[in-house]
């Protein structure tokens, strides 16, 4: 072979290869076929037409996948469960979801599968398929829709439609609800379980040991072995527990051994009776319709249902979760599920946790009458009028106090109690025994007080023929125990202001302060003979640049004056009258002891005087021209008569008015003026305390006194200061240890004057010191 004929032959080589090597790299691997298939390409257009597939329609769906069991799914009214092979109810948005994709389906290719390169049905798992859907309609479109779902590649799928002997390639939507959410994805994650007023039974079981409560007549009570009443709060707070607990996952279906879970003898169980509806009577139109002698069409007694909470062991040594179930008349079959540790905890609830606290169940506002009989007294009984509470026939007397007998009966009907004492036989004769009547309630309840042995703060009480003790602290009860005193009528005496012409205050230590009340002219009143003439008269006399006078409301209460001075404190006087007139007992006393110290004496314009008279220490209080029994004066009324009443600004001047200060102390004289900057300076150069001469100024101006005294044991002056005024007035203030005089009165001040008075007005300036 020559050189022409090789190089020949080693060309075509390498045109040969060349070409081998293009066509097989632009050839579809099998790979690629089945993810890439061809056939008819459209731009997303609908599988279905619009009239085809109602998705309102839908009622039914069934999902079946490879060997599992198949799934049904049912639409109840609005909502949407699972029936097959458990019941469980589903979020709706979740299964609806299924409903929309399947109605909305569009294909972006669309061939016969084997012909041409379009792959086989077994190449993209459609023989057999990975899931089929069964979509059944119900009403006027019972149609029934069929979608065969296979492979999944990338972002798209294959699936198959009822006969319809294509395949469509549709986005993978579809294919993720079906093939990688599954069931659990689409069930609700939170219980829905009745509330206390549709429920008539609980019974909570922990470690074996049932509690059973029972609504009877709308209240709550144990059954079984526990006796006493149950709070309605806390059947409420129970119920709220089991609706709403959150699911964290789903573990199984159907188990085959509870024990696993611990679910073959469970720690808690919760089961709620909801009673069945009263059965509904119609009659019917046709006689020929009639069901019995009666006519009346009887429908289907119906049942009541149950709905069951079961939590076993804990899914781990952690112990934050815990297996559990629920169930209800409505489910059929076991949905194994895990709870927080917090959910379970919300039933850890003892007897003593579920029972009424309240020792009455009886509201204040429906009491008609009440009865307290304390051992060895006579019975206190109390009627409610249309205006207020009485004491009923024969009373002690007097007046029964509103205020007092209704915080006497919400004292008892509020009382709780804080610890309880089951099947409580209490040995001797109850110190007190309390009758209640209220509307609504054919016979009374009855409470009985008895002394705890090792419990001097706390009363057992036993209510009607119930056996539960209950455990009250004696502060919350103690007003029940009160004698009768206690609830008679506060007011001690009645005058209205308007009535009194004087008040006299005698303070313990001598002094006297008459009060005089100047009480208003009535004006005369108007007579019909006034004519249109006069009054026109009197008009003409106004000013003409003035609107003609209104006519005020006369003034009922007068003016007051301290007799023998010219001007006195009236905001003091105006609080004494406050708290004076009504004047109120702050509670009746037994006591018989003398009485001394403060004493008010009132006058009225019906030459009536009623003579109070207080001690100081102890508040007893006697108005003996009332009433014999001493009562306690509310503390208030004591600090407003022990105040100085007369005028107690001893220096009625403003800082404007101050030429200058002169502080004497320990021998040291200090004066301080204020500068026309507004700067205080000391008259030979000392620097000043800004803040301290500011207060020095402003007390001196308007010096108010604590108390006018006749006497003061000045001993030896502590400082002396020197006010000189501006028009050259000078007045002498001088500091004792015991309070102060000011030219030729005595007087104490209040703390707070005394510290600026006796401050250090040079300012300090800190040591500086070099290196």
């Amino acid at each position: 072979m020559n050189f022409k004929t090789t190089a020949f032959l080693l060309l075509l080589v390498v045109l040969v290869g060349t070409w081998f090597c293009l066509v097989t790299l632009q050839s579809p691997t099998r790979e690629e076929q089945l993810e890439e298939p061809v056939g008819r390409r459209e731009d997303g257009k609908a599988v279905f037409r619009a009239d085809e597939f109602s998705t309102e329609s839908i009622r039914k769906i069934e999902i079946r996948k490879n060997d599992e069991n198949p799934v049904r799914i049912s639409k109840e009214g609005s909502d949407w469960w699972q029936t097959q092979p458990v019941r469980f109810p589903l979020n709706s948005w979740s299964t609806n979801k299924i409903v929309d994709e399947s109605a909305g389906l569009k294909y972006t290719q669309k061939a016969v599968p084997g012909t041409s390169d379009f792959p086989t049905l077994k190449e993209i798992s459609l023989d057999p398929p990975l899931a089929i859907i069964t979509l059944e309609g119900a009403g006027e479109n019972k149609a029934k829709h069929i979608i065969q779902v296979g492979r999944k590649l990338g972002g798209h799928g294959y699936v198959r439609v009822n006969d319809d002997p294509h395949v469509y390639v549709i986005k993978g939507q579809l294919h993720k609800l079906v093939l990688e959410d599954g069931i659990n994805e689409w069930r609700k994650k939170s219980l829905s379980g009745p509330d206390e007023p549709k429920s008539d039974q609980v019974i909570l079981t922990r470690d074996n040991k049932a509690t059973k409560l029972l609504k009877v007549d709308g209240n709550w009570a144990f059954g079984g072995d526990q006796s006493g009443r149950v709070s309605r709060d806390a059947v409420s707070t129970l119920l709220q527990a089991v609706d709403g607990i959150y699911i964290s996952d789903f573990v199984t279906d159907e188990p085959e051994s509870l024990a696993l879970y611990g679910l073959d003898e469970p720690a808690t169980v919760v089961k709620i009776r909801v009673p069945a509806p009263k059965p509904v009577q119609t009659q019917p139109s046709d006689e020929s319709e009639t069901d019995g002698e009666n006519g009346d069409a009887q429908e289907p007694e119906p049942e009541p249902t149950f709905n069951t909470l079961t939590i076993g062991a804990p899914e781990d040594l952690k112990k934050d979760r815990y297996f559990g179930t629920f169930t209800s008349s409505q489910s059929e079959g076991l949905v194994v599920f895990t709870i927080s540790k917090s959910d379970v905890e919300k039933f850890d609830k003892s007897v003593d946790n579920l029972r009424d606290k309240r020792i009455t169940p009886l509201k204040a506002s429906d009491v008609k009458t009440f009865t307290i009989a304390m051992s060895g007294q006579e019975p206190i009984r109390l009627e409610r009028g249309t205006e207020r509470w009485a004491f009923a026939d024969p009373g002690p007397g007097y007046e029964a106090d509103e205020e007092q007998v209704t915080q006497t009966l919400e004292a008892i009907v509020n009382a709780e109690a804080d610890a309880f004492t089951a099947h409580a036989k209490p040995a001797g004769q109850p110190i007190a025994t309390i009758s209640i009547t209220a509307t609504g309630r054919p016979e009374p309840d009855v409470l009985r007080a008895f002394p705890i042995s090792d419990q001097d703060d706390h009363r057992l009480v036993l209510r009607n023929n119930e056996t539960t003790g209950y455990h009250v602290p004696l502060n919350k009860i103690d007003k029940a125990f009160d004698p009768v005193l206690a609830l008679r009528d506060r007011t001690v005496l009645d005058t209205a202001v308007q009535d009194v012409t004087m008040v006299t205050v005698n303070h313990p230590d001598g002094t006297v302060y008459a009060f005089e009340h100047v009480l208003p002219e009535t004006p005369a009143e108007n007579t019909e003979s006034q004519t249109q003439d006069d009054l026109s008269d009197a008009v003409e006399t106004q000013p003409t640049t003035t609107q003609p006078a209104t006519i005020q409301p006369v003034e009922t209460v007068g003016t007051w004056r301290l007799v023998g001075h010219e001007k006195f404190e009236q905001d003091a006087l105006d609080d004494l009258i406050e708290k004076l007139l009504p004047l109120k007992a702050q509670r009746w006393l037994e006591s018989t002891e003398a009485v001394s110290g403060y004493s008010v004496t009132i006058a009225t314009a019906a030459d009536t005087e009623h003579t109070i008279v207080i001690a100081p220490e102890t508040r007893v209080t006697l108005a003996a021209d009332v009433t014999e029994t001493r009562f306690e004066t509310p503390e208030n009324l004591l600090a407003a008569l022990d105040i100085e009443f007369r005028y107690r600004t001893i220096l009625p001047m403003s800082t404007s008015d101050i030429a200058s200060i002169s502080v004497t102390n320990d021998g040291n004289i200090l004066t301080i003026e204020k500068n026309d900057d507004g700067d205080y300076v000391g008259t030979e150069g000392e620097k000043i305390d800004e803040s301290a001469a500011g207060g020095l100024f402003d007390t001196v101006a308007g010096l108010r006194v604590k108390r006018y005294v006749s006497e003061l044991d000045t001993g030896q002056g502590t400082c002396t200061i020197e006010v000189r005024t501006k028009d050259n007035n000078v007045h002498h203030l001088v500091l004792t240890p015991s309070g102060a005089t000011l030219d030729d009165q005595a007087f104490t001040l209040e703390d707070d004057a005394r510290q600026k008075l006796e401050a250090d007005f040079i300012e300090k300036v800190a040591d500086e010191s070099t290196d």
